[in-house]
């Protein structure tokens, strides 16, 4: 880590959206900036821009079928390990049949 010296003031740089800069930033605060981007922060930071992409391509491949449907009644019965894993891996799910199609038609 980059040892910073005690300082009584800070300044910061203010960057405005037309690209005016009232002051650049102090220089401690760049190496300091510097010291922490090291190439396993930036691989680290690739993996997690990657992971997306995996489930982009599943979700592009199951469509609709990628959020999990259960009726109250299974709910009530108890929920296969499988129905389970699958609606903490999506994490939500599609209930049918909790209200009366009647009711359900008033709302």
């Amino acid at each position: 880590m980059v040892p910073m010296e005690p300082t009584t003031q800070i300044e910061i740089g203010v960057i405005h959206l037309d690209g005016a800069t009232t002051s650049a930033p102090p220089s401690h605060l760049s190496d300091l900036k510097k010291a922490l981007w090291k190439d396993e922060l930036l691989h680290s930071w690739k993996e997690v821009l990657a992971e997306p992409e995996v489930a982009i391509e599943e979700i592009s491949k199951k469509g609709g079928d990628t959020i999990p449907r259960v009726s109250f009644a299974e709910i009530k019965g108890g929920l296969s390990e499988s129905q389970i894993k699958a609606i903490q891996n999506v994490g939500v799910v599609v209930v049918t049949g909790g209200v009366p199609e009647e009711a359900g038609c008033l709302i």
